[in-house]
């Protein structure tokens, strides 16, 4: 409105200039008196006044050629209804907002939700006046600009709502109304308008207070319009979780995934099969879950067979169903022939049994001798004078058991190490220098999970003793033993133990770029037995006391001490490739080896044809690690990477698994809706047209004006023209 006051008092101005322009060329003469005078006299008498009219004339015209230029530039309107009959409707600005969330895929068996809505928007196109423009925005939890700003070419719009695609992301509409408004202020015209074309599920309307809001707030300049396509759904099964476990898959044995089934309708579902796939291949499992409530969600355990080394994808699916987006799940999961564990022995002893790692090497391999080089699980134990030059890629997991310190290349090397991805275990001991590890890897950086506070206890004493307790196990390795068959969790004694406590403040830039720490298992007294954290893209867990008997009797308990040391060893394994399982809409990122570095890779989306493939480029990452980043990650499902030269890595994105809700936008919140906005329940035999013309009762002037201002220069450049002719 500023902007418009601007223009018309800088019209009322520019109408002044011929004025005084006119006034500035009446010129002053000096008399002078000459006889021949009084012959011309008589002459100049009869022509003065025709003069002055056609110079009045003159100056009329180009007042009025200033004041029409003006109003031309500050397009004035009629808004009533016989200015729209006497000069036709006005244009319309629109943005048209498509809703592609996954819920969009919904189908009654003709047609779906998605369908409905590109009818719907293509519609209203045909229903808006010649020389209307548009933009074109797609929107789920996010807003995707496809035309980002309004064309007056509306078939190119139409095609663009035609050629849209669905995603499986999850629906947020406030952000698209959010952006179409700030679209709109940027736009000239009279009459502004949105039109969103969505389902009506409730989820998407979860900000529906502040979409209200905001259009109330504009709707003296903005008119938006809900196109509701869906249809009620009283029936729909979704495959809502699926886990692969803290075991590590070993390749050649069965492993087993938890599948989450979630009844969405209104109605008990019974007799469900599951079934999983390895990878694209026929299913290799299934089972059946009796039956689930209405709302109810039950899970269900199916094993299969890993096959080969590397990455693959398990994808658990439902029979199909109206929603197809989420009858079936992937995730992604790396198999192992080999599981190569160096352990770091800090008080090697005279004769083997006598090492610190003596009970470690048993339990992570308890095996025969003969059977030892095909086991999962190999070890290798060193001294720490042995870590110099000795080379860690070949590793996945490193342990510390009574160490006291590390040389500076030493620290470098297992730093490094676990930055890219291996994971750490530290069993502190008698020889354990608490000063040294708290001032150089805490302090220095940032390693350890907890500061080493004081050893308590007498390991002489076996009266004495702590125990773990069962009140804590929340955390992953700890889960297992809520279960009473999982054995007893506070059997083992521990005599003599550190004070940890876990780091929870930022502390040195170190520190701070590690993360908070999480507490594992506690003691009775609810001191911390173990912590762990991430650190770069691995981990490090910090054990409270020692590894072997010199200051607990853990080992003496094999069940409890097999089944902690293996759910730590997978934990730490699995959590090295956690990022081969993301959010649909997340950045997956990857470390390839270092000889990746610059290559190119290809990624293949699920549900693709073999030649739509995506490409991105190995960089070094600010941690000076060869990183793939990649976002187009809208699609739920296993994606396929290929580098060259390297292993094919394969990751799985997972929806959100409330986009299959059926709960829809209740008649409440519809009236609260209509109050800024018109709300229409859309099917295809609607008339969108005659809906529309009834709101547009107003027309621009601007072409009117446009008009007038062309005849006026004509007039006054002919008459110009004839008035300064001789005469």
């Amino acid at each position: 409105m500023a902007f418009l006051n601007g223009i018309m008092l800088t019209g009322a101005v520019a109408v002044a200039i011929p004025i005084i322009i006119h006034f500035l060329n009446k010129r002053k003469f000096n008399r002078v008196i000459w006889g021949a005078m009084r012959f011309l006299q008589i002459s100049v008498q009869q022509n003065q006044r025709r003069m002055q009219i056609e110079d009045l004339l003159l100056l009329i015209l180009r007042c009025v050629l200033c004041a029409l230029l003006a109003l031309a530039l500050a397009r004035p309107a009629l808004r009533s209804a016989s200015a729209a009959g006497w000069f036709g409707q006005s244009k319309v600005t629109a943005v048209l907002v498509l809703d592609n969330s996954y819920s969009m895929c919904q189908s009654d068996g003709v047609s779906s939700r998605f369908e409905r809505a590109q009818l719907a928007l293509v519609q209203a196109i045909d229903a808006m006046p010649a020389g209307s423009s548009a933009a074109v925005l797609l929107a789920s939890d996010i807003t995707k600009p496809v035309i980002p700003q309004p064309t007056y070419d509306l078939d190119l719009a139409r095609k663009a709502i035609r050629s849209a695609r669905l995603c499986d992301r999850g629906t947020n509409l406030y952000s698209a109304v959010a952006d179409s408004l700030d679209l709109l202020r940027k736009s000239g015209g009279l009459r502004k308008e949105i039109f969103i074309a969505t389902d009506g599920q409730a989820s998407g309307f979860s900000q529906l207070d502040d979409v209200d809001r905001i259009l109330d707030e504009a709707k003296a300049d903005v008119r938006c319009h809900f196109l509701l396509c869906g249809q009620q759904e009283t029936s729909n099964l979704s495959v809502s979780n699926i886990s692969a476990g803290t075991d590590i898959p070993a390749v050649g044995q069965p492993h087993a995934f938890d599948v989450e089934i979630t009844n969405w309708g209104t109605q008990e579902q019974d007799s469900i099969r599951v079934t999983l796939c390895n990878n694209n291949d026929p299913p290799s499992a299934e089972g059946i879950i009796d039956k689930i409530d209405p709302g109810q969600s039950k899970w269900i355990t199916l094993s299969t067979k890993v096959r080969d080394e590397g990455y693959q994808t398990v994808t658990a699916s439902l029979p199909p169903d109206h929603l197809p987006a989420d009858d079936q799940r992937s995730v992604a999961f790396r198999g192992f022939k080999k599981v190569n564990v160096l352990l770091v022995d800090g008080e090697p002893g005279s004769e083997p049994r006598d090492s610190e790692v003596f009970y470690l090497r048993r339990a992570l391999a308890p095996v025969r001798r003969a059977e030892a080089a095909d086991y999962l699980v190999q070890c290798t134990r060193v001294v720490p004078g042995d870590l110099p030059g000795r080379a860690l890629d070949g590793f996945q997991v490193m342990v510390l058991a009574n160490v006291a310190d590390l040389a500076a290349g030493e620290l470098d090397a297992i730093t490094t190490f676990v930055k890219s991805g291996g994971g750490l275990i530290i069993f502190p001991g008698g020889n354990t220098q608490p000063d040294y590890y708290n001032s150089h890897l805490l302090n220095q950086v940032g390693l350890l999970p907890a500061e080493l506070g004081k050893a308590v206890g007498d390991e002489k004493d076996d009266k004495k003793f702590s125990r773990i307790s069962s009140k804590f196990l929340q955390h992953p390795i700890a889960s297992v033993w809520t279960d009473p068959a999982a054995g007893e969790i506070g059997a083992a004694h521990f005599f003599r133990r550190y004070l940890l406590k876990p780091i929870d403040k930022p502390g040195t830039p170190a520190i701070a770029a590690a993360g908070a720490a999480s507490v594992v298992l506690r003691f009775d007294d609810e001191q911390p037995f173990m912590v762990e954290r991430q650190f770069g893209q691995g981990r490090v867990v910090l054990f409270a006391s020692s590894a072997g008997t010199r200051w607990n009797d853990l080992p003496d308990h094999p069940g409890l001490y097999v089944s902690l040391l293996y759910r730590t060893l997978g934990w730490l394994v699995l959590q090295r490739d956690r990022n081969l399982n993301i959010s649909v809409g997340q950045r997956w990122i990857f470390h390839p080896e270092v000889s990746a570095l610059n290559r190119t890779a290809i990624i293949t989306q699920p549900r693709s044809a073999g030649e739509e493939r995506d490409s991105c480029t190995v960089e070094m990452s600010s941690d000076n690690l060869p990183t793939v980043n990649y976002d187009n990650t809208d699609l739920g499902g296993p994606y396929t990477v290929e580098i060259p030269g390297q292993p094919v890595v394969k990751f799985a994105c997972q929806p959100d698994k409330n986009e299959s809700s059926l709960v829809d936008i209740s008649p409440a919140q519809k009236e609260k809706l209509a109050q800024s906005a018109t709300v229409v329940d859309w099917h295809p035999g609607i008339d969108l047209a005659a809906t529309m013309s009834k709101e547009r009762v107003g027309t621009e002037l601007f072409m009117v004006l446009a008009v007038l201002l062309l005849m006026t220069a004509l007039a006054e450049t002919f008459l110009a023209d004839w008035f300064s002719r001789p005469k």
